[in-house]
Parts: C-alpha cells; structure tokens; sequence
C-alpha cells in the first residue's frame, strides 16, 4: 500500500503515526517534495484476531545499521536497515529474503495471482552472509528491517475508510529496491498507476496542498 498524500494531509495525527509530519510542511509543498518521506508499506499478514503486519519500504533507519550490528558479516556491511515501522513493535529484527532451505524460515502469504513467488523471513543472517561470498545470492537479495507496522484488528480498515491509502500490485522485486534511486520509490510506484488511479489530475507533482 501507498500512502494518500491528500489524505494524509488531512489526518495529520495518524499520518505522524506513520512518520509524515503534515504539521512541519510549506503551505506551497509539492508532492516532488515529499516523495522520500511518502510511506510504501508491504502488507506482509492479516489476522481477523491479532490485526495487520507490514514493513516500510522506504525508510532507512538512522539509528542502526548492518555494519553495526553486525560487523563480521562482510557482505552486509554497506546494507542499509530499514525502520518497517515508526513504533518499537514486531520483531526488532528482521530479514526479508526468497531463498528456499534457510533454518528457521518462515512464508509470508503470497500475494494474489503470484503463488509461484515465494517470500520468506529467517533469523540467520550468517547463512546468508556464507551464501553472498560464494557467490550463490546476491546482497540485494535480502532486505533488514528494525521493527514492523502493527494495526490494530480493523483499524487499517478504519484508514481505507479515510483515503489515506492505495493499494497496488506491484511485483515482489520492489520489496528489495533502495528508496535513493533516480526516483524515490513512491514516486516509482504512483507512476505505474493507470491514469484512473492517479491521487490528482495530471502527473505526480500536483501540489499536495491542492
């Protein structure tokens, strides 16, 4: 899911919950402005008892890195951690990745129509590590993430209901882009939307204000 930017405007307390400060933005603010700081959530499990899990794709964590936690492992070393979610909750660590036969993994739900795709969660890094220097993964091939996005049972519904997000299809590999590329990764992915889809009329930077 994507965030809403006019939606998100409009709800500034659960928009702060996700880490989008409407209150310290310009008045004159473009969407062009706010593309790095625009949350893209994977939905990665729904529980009717427990509620919803997702991790956020965009944001590097400024408070922990691979090289820190993890000095030993030399093919994560330059591999960013990303916050999956602005609160303590989840898993402190996690590691996403799609590599069959790890100890310990754990599938997440395939997303519809693409069962053949297969995403996993483990706890052994070091065995990822060993896999990247004999060449058989790549480091790109796993994603970190400190934390997780915890909604309450419904309350991610109660958030659909105020149009603060979108929902895509997008294929399992945008899971492992950067977010610091040409473009930052919501921009990505609103670009691909069909113009039905698009947030306002006409491209992207429509102001946010609008």
């Amino acid at each position: 899911i994507i965030a809403n930017p006019k939606g998100f405007c409009s709800k500034p307390i659960v928009a702060k919950s996700h880490g989008f400060d409407v209150e310290s933005l310009l008045p004159t603010a473009s969407l062009e402005s706010l593309d790095y700081q625009l949350p893209v959530v994977y939905i990665a499990d729904i529980h009717p008892e427990y509620g919803t899990l997702g991790y956020m794709l965009h944001r590097e964590s400024v408070n922990a890195s691979m090289a820190a936690l993890y000095p030993s492992l030399k093919s994560f070393r330059t591999r960013p951690i990303y916050s999956g979610g602005i609160r303590p909750k989840g898993s402190a660590f996690t590691m996403l990745h799609r590599k069959v036969g790890f100890p310990e993994n754990r599938q997440f739900r395939s997303p519809p129509g693409e069962t053949d795709k297969k995403l996993f969660f483990s706890p052994d890094v070091a065995m990822a590590n060993e896999l990247c220097l004999t060449g058989d993964a790549d480091p790109k091939e796993f994603k970190f993430f400190q934390w997780a996005t915890v909604w309450l049972p419904k309350q991610l519904n109660l958030e659909y209901d105020d149009k603060l997000w979108i929902t895509i299809s997008a294929p399992l590999e945008v899971l492992f882009e950067d977010n610091q590329l040409s473009k930052p990764l919501w921009k990505r992915l609103v670009l691909s939307l069909p113009p039905d889809r698009l947030l306002y009329p006409g491209d992207a930077s429509t102001s946010a204000a609008a």
